[in-house]
């Protein structure tokens, strides 16, 4: 029997469905390890699964610091540093990483400074100390200075090029993987937000921004200014310290999303059931550029639910993911040189995230959020997305050296 088909005509049978119900499935359910290979880029380099242990240490700055300004000192321990972080670091991690992911805290000592050593000194200096089992070092000074920085280390295993390692499989006095805290983050404004931050960047997370030249301005992201208000211990004034949950795909490119969390549209209208972070159902639809698929659009339900709670707008945030080496440098697109932005909207506004009820069409992709069922959003997605040009990526990632928050990639 042979089949023939009109390709220029219809089939006869029933209408498609376009209404507003999510369809059952959504395609082939491809192996999440299929999707991450195909997705992102240099996927071993990336992968956090398992345990980090970080070592803890407290760095004295004598009183003669021509390196720090601030005269006022803490008298925080490596020991109750540690407990802190433990207590407020450690669960987040677990959380947000399905328990794929544990990082424990331990301290390991004080180191005293010259007068002429400042943050960088202190966090070299913690990494070096820290051999096995640290595959981790976080130096906290004994000022009340806020602020901080933080890196992956060598993305080449250490001492020599060649090949993809995983941050957890390294010794931090080989890797020079760690960061700095000032000591004002665990003393007169506790800020579990900064260690969660700092600690993205150790796991390759880079800023989430639109710019132009500043780095911090998505209000959904832990990784950008993605921090809700806390107030001072005694006092009344507020400084940002409540974090949100980073964007679906550091989760992803980590390693922490399984089966049925991620899907892929590659065109047409199709009608998705999104789910909060960290939810039973599809946390994130990927729309690679046909041509590129190592940039494209992530859609993504954000209700102001558990780490979200201080959202002042919910709904499906849209952003774009752009792996594209646009520079000579070899990290140019991956690490904290993978560049993370609003699909759309102004610099600190909840603009690109879309609210029941609203559509918007952006880089070839219209989405309309139909209605929220529990934390679930029924979302319609019609269309490709096309990458837009250069330029547009031309200030996401491009700055970083200009930051406070200095992603240290070496």
């Amino acid at each position: 029997t042979d089949l023939v088909v009109d390709v220029v005509g219809w089939v006869t049978g029933p209408a498609v469905d376009t209404g507003d119900e999510a369809c059952p499935g959504h395609g082939d359910a491809l192996d999440i390890e299929t999707l991450r290979t195909a997705y992102v880029r240099r996927p071993a380099l990336h992968q956090v699964v398992g345990t980090d242990t970080i070592a803890v240490v407290m760095c004295t700055v004598p009183p003669n610091s021509t390196a720090y300004s601030s005269p006022v000192r803490h008298d925080v321990t490596p020991q109750s540093a540690a407990a802190f972080l433990n207590e407020h670091v450690t669960p987040y991690y677990d959380t947000v990483s399905n328990g794929r992911y544990a990082v424990r805290f331990v301290a390991a000592g004080t180191i005293s400074l010259s007068a002429s050593d400042g943050p960088s000194q202190c966090r070299a200096q913690a990494s070096s100390r820290a051999g096995s089992p640290y595959t981790g070092a976080i130096g906290i000074d004994d000022t009340e200075s806020s602020g901080g920085f933080a890196g992956p280390g060598y993305i080449y295993p250490y001492p020599s090029p060649g090949g993809d390692q995983s941050v957890l499989a390294g010794i931090a006095n080989q890797t020079s993987r760690g960061g700095w805290l000032g000591g004002g983050n665990v003393s007169t404004r506790p800020n579990p937000a900064a260690f969660i931050h700092e600690l993205g960047h150790m796991l390759h997370w880079p800023h989430s921004f639109i710019g132009p030249g500043f780095e911090y301005d998505n209000w959904v992201d832990v990784m950008s200014r993605g921090q809700g208000w806390c107030t001072v211990p005694g006092g009344t004034s507020r400084y940002n310290c409540d974090p949100a949950n980073t964007m679906a795909f550091n989760r992803f490119a980590a390693g922490w999303l399984g089966a049925g969390d991620v899907v892929v549209h590659d065109g047409g209208t199709v009608n998705y059931l999104l789910d909060k972070p960290m939810g039973d159902g599809v946390q994130m639809v990927m729309l690679p550029d046909a041509a590129e698929p190592l940039s494209m659009m992530t859609i993504e339900a954000r209700p102001a639910v558990g780490n979200d709670d201080f959202f002042e707008r919910e709904g499906v945030a849209i952003h774009v993911v752009d792996q594209v080496a646009r520079s000579s440098s070899p990290f140019s697109g991956i690490s904290t040189g993978r560049r993370h932005r609003q699909a759309m909207g102004e610099p600190n506004t909840y603009d690109h995230v879309v609210e029941v009820g609203d559509q918007v069409t952006v880089h070839g992709v219209t989405i309309r959020v139909i209605e929220r069922t529990g934390d679930r959003y029924v979302t319609q997605i019609s269309g490709s997305y096309r990458m837009p040009g250069a330029a547009f990526f031309a200030e996401s990632g491009a700055t970083a050296a200009l930051t406070h928050d200095l992603d240290t990639v070496h």
